[in-house]
């Protein structure tokens, strides 16, 4: 079973959702937690979005085939990731 819900009009899973706000509310974002625009340019750890889940990375990569987040440049070793302006406006934070 695959709950779903319509945030401005984009279809997210209840996972997909779970990884875009676990990526705004990262401790690895060093910024104002309503600087969004900072966010989109700034790269979390993978890991911090999805909690180590199996399901959640799952949700990442379907996030990131939707648009709504982006892979990033491996830092030390460890893959990276950001959210995207379509991201936050499926979140209703812009």
């Amino acid at each position: 079973m695959n709950a779903t819900t319509s945030t401005s009009h984009i279809d997210l899973t209840e996972l997909e959702e779970k990884v875009l706000r676990n990526i705004v509310g990262s401790e690895y974002q060093d910024c104002d937690p309503t600087d969004y625009a900072y966010m989109t340019t700034h790269e979390i750890y993978s890991f911090s979005a999805t909690n180590e889940s199996k399901s959640l990375r799952g949700a990442l990569g379907s996030c990131i085939k939707k648009g709504l987040a982006g892979a990033g440049e491996p830092y030390e070793g460890e893959p990276t990731c950001f959210i995207t302006e379509h991201g936050l406006r499926a979140l209703s934070l812009i």
